[in-house]
C-alpha cells in the first residue's frame, strides 16, 4: 500500500501535468474546478494515476471528487483523517 505522503505528492505532480498547472498553485487550491478541471482531463488524471501508483479507480467516485485531498482519499482511505 502507498504511503499518504507519496500518495500527495504523485496526485499534485500527476494533476501538475495534466493540468498544466504548477504544483504550488494546486497547493494553495486544491479545488479541481479552479484549474480547467474538464472531462478530458478527468480522463487523462485517472489514466495517469492508475498507471502510476498500480491502483484502479472507480469511474464514478473519482469523478465524484472536488479536491486534490478526494483523489488522494481514493487512494490512501482513512489516511488524512488521521494525519489531520
Amino acid at each position: 500500500m502507498i504511503e499518504l505522503a507519496a500518495a500527495r505528492l504523485t496526485v499534485l505532480e500527476t494533476l501538475g501535468e495534466v493540468l498544466e498547472t504548477p504544483v504550488d498553485d494546486l497547493r494553495a487550491n486544491p479545488v479541481l474546478a479552479s484549474h480547467a478541471w474538464d472531462s478530458l482531463r478527468s480522463l487523462e488524471a485517472l489514466t495517469q494515476l492508475e498507471v502510476r501508483l498500480g491502483v484502479d479507480f472507480d469511474l464514478r467516485t473519482f469523478n465524484a471528487a472536488r479536491t486534490v485531498d478526494d483523489l488522494v482519499r481514493l487512494i490512501v482511505p482513512g489516511e488524512l483523517a488521521a494525519h489531520a
